[in-house]
């Protein structure tokens, strides 16, 4: 009846004889299983040992013996299905690492994904105690499976690096067109053309600083980035342009006929004065009347005059001053006026 239930007696009480040959036992297990030379021999390892004896064990006590044969497929095949799992787990894992923002350069990508192959088919081959025979052919029905999955990897990511172009030139032109429209108008060439240079000048930098990464991997679509912010610029800077000349237009304009309004009213006011309503008046005086009325008519254009940023000048002279502007166009226009007069 003890023999039946051996584990319900105390180990002292055991025969000598047998207690010898299960220690013999034990050390054969332990040198012959334990220490193993090659992953890929074929052997069983002490971990896979304790997991099929463990298995064994439990089959024998639920009084599966006769059917240890088809226990043992249905035990493959569950580790192979945990394996594969636990593999596919590990690589979905890192891939989602590797996608991250910014996305990484597609040459850089590719190497994560190298990587996450790598230990993924370890981690496979160790899920099956490194039996060759075990992993040998689902090994192929993995890498299947994992070279799919990287074609569209590799898809998503290209896109999300198209995407980071696309918004950083987004972003970098609109941080150059708000500067360029904010220079005051109206500019002397030289003068727009540096403000606006400086402008364009940072938000280059700023592109190049964002999408450098991706100089080397997808050098095309990094040039055809900075073309693209080159071209926006460009129109820009040409419209900023339109812009002053337009603002410069039309401070002449206003300055002008203010100018030529005050030669007419003076001219007509001192001609009454110095008459009396008494007509001709004499060439002496009309030209008398005449160099007075243009001096506050010159007067007149230089306080009409709103001189923008970067035309100041410490120059009295109310002539140097105002030389941007072209003073000479209302002196030619008071020319064109004065013989009216007489």
């Amino acid at each position: 009846q003890a023999l039946r239930n051996l584990s319900s007696v105390a180990y002292d009480d055991l025969d000598k004889d047998f207690l010898s040959q299960l220690d013999d036992l034990r050390r054969r297990l332990l040198e012959d299983i334990v220490s193993i030379s090659s992953v890929r021999s074929g052997k069983l390892s002490g971990r896979g040992m304790s997991v099929f004896l463990r298995v064994l064990v439990n089959s024998l006590r639920d009084g599966h013996f006769p059917s240890l044969p088809s226990l043992w497929s249905s035990w493959e095949g569950q580790l192979l299905s945990r394996a594969r799992a636990d593999a596919l787990t590990y690589h979905s894992t890192a891939v989602k690492l590797a996608m991250r923002k910014p996305p990484m350069p597609p040459a850089d990508f590719a190497a994560n994904l190298t990587a996450a192959r790598i230990e993924t088919e370890r981690i496979f081959r160790d899920s099956l105690f490194g039996l060759e025979p075990l992993w040998r052919g689902p090994m192929d029905d993995l890498r299947e499976e994992l070279s799919a999955r990287e074609v569209k990897d590799y898809e998503i990511n290209d896109a999300a690096v198209d995407r980071e172009l696309d918004d950083a030139v987004e972003e970098a032109v609109s941080k150059a067109e708000h500067a360029i429209e904010r220079i005051p108008l109206p500019l002397r060439a030289a003068d727009l053309d540096a403000a606006a240079s400086e402008h364009v000048v940072a938000a280059s930098d700023f592109l190049s600083l964002r999408i450098g990464r991706y100089a080397t991997s997808v050098p095309k679509r990094h040039a055809r980035a900075l073309r693209r912010l080159a071209a926006a610029c460009k129109a820009s800077v040409t419209s900023v342009k339109l812009a002053s000349a337009e603002e410069e237009s039309s401070i002449l304009s206003r300055a002008v006929s203010s100018g030529l309004r005050t030669y007419d009213l003076e001219m007509t006011a001192s001609t009454i004065r110095l008459s009396a309503g008494i007509l001709p008046i004499s060439a002496r005086e009309m030209d008398s009347l005449d160099l007075a009325a243009r001096r506050k008519a010159l007067i007149d254009f230089d306080r009409s005059i709103i001189s923008p940023r970067g035309y100041e000048t410490d120059d009295p002279d109310a002539s140097t001053r105002s030389r941007w502007l072209r003073r000479s166009d209302t002196a030619l226009m008071l020319n064109t006026s004065a013989p009216a007069m007489h």
